[in-house]
């Protein structure tokens, strides 16, 4: 009764697709629309974003995932708090180490450390608070509305501790063997800094397609199920 279903954008469809297929899903009744950031890949995260906001009601919408090397922190922070002001209530903040972003410009993916630290950072300027990063003190003149959810992407027992300290909720790559341990972790993280049990959100990200041929939707899912399985 407490399971919701979302969708994720990880395809080359232009920016007016992407838009309809929001819409679609606003539509249909999904909770969430989330989209990736990989720039060399996919179109631009928060340009797509704010067409998305435009011509949907209900839908909850958000980057899944960016990651802190592609935008300083406070350019992120900055951009969901404008997101917000579009679709105020139903924006979400996910967040993640980074794979496909970093690995196109020859970077490699930021430290479990980093990430964590960003999320603090992000977090304090969403809530309209002074932060510092790199020695300096920022403000986000601007923010300060209603709160941001924000989810950390994991494939690791450490990343989802991490989550369990800081994040809102926690979106699972494990297989489904593995799912128990996952949200185990994520409740340990919990249990570390105080927070009652249960207080961060799971979700389960599952690389899947329909089609009424078998091997179109294997073909489709394919390279998404691999980078997954690496």
């Amino acid at each position: 009764a407490d399971m919701t279903f979302g969708i994720g954008a990880y395809h080359r469809a232009t920016a007016p697709e992407v838009s309809r297929m929001a819409a679609l899903a606003d539509e249909l009744g999904f909770e969430s629309f989330w989209f990736v950031d990989s720039h060399l890949i996919f179109r631009e995260l928060y340009v797509v974003l704010g067409a998305v906001a435009a011509v949907t009601k209900r839908i909850a919408i958000g980057p899944g995932v960016t990651y802190p090397l592609g935008r300083h922190p406070s350019v992120t922070a900055s951009a969901v708090a404008t997101l917000a002001e579009l679709a105020p209530g139903r924006v979400h903040l996910g967040m993640g180490i980074g794979s496909s972003g970093p690995r196109n410009m020859g970077a490699s993916p930021v430290s479990l450390k980093e990430l964590e630290e960003s999320i603090r950072f992000i977090r304090e300027l969403l809530a309209g608070r002074e932060a510092e990063r790199d020695g300096k003190r920022m403000r986000l003149a601007f923010a300060g509305g209603e709160p941001v959810p924000l989810y950390v992407a994991a494939a690791s027992d450490r990343t989802n501790r991490m989550s369990g300290r800081v994040a809102d909720g926690a979106i699972m790559t494990a297989p489904m063997d593995g799912l128990a341990a996952s949200v185990m972790a994520v409740r340990e993280g919990e249990r570390e800094t105080g927070r009652p049990p249960g207080s961060v959100k799971t979700m389960l990200h599952v690389p899947c397609c329909l089609d009424d041929d078998a091997a179109v939707a294997r073909a489709s899912v394919r390279g998404m199920v691999a980078r997954l399985a690496m």
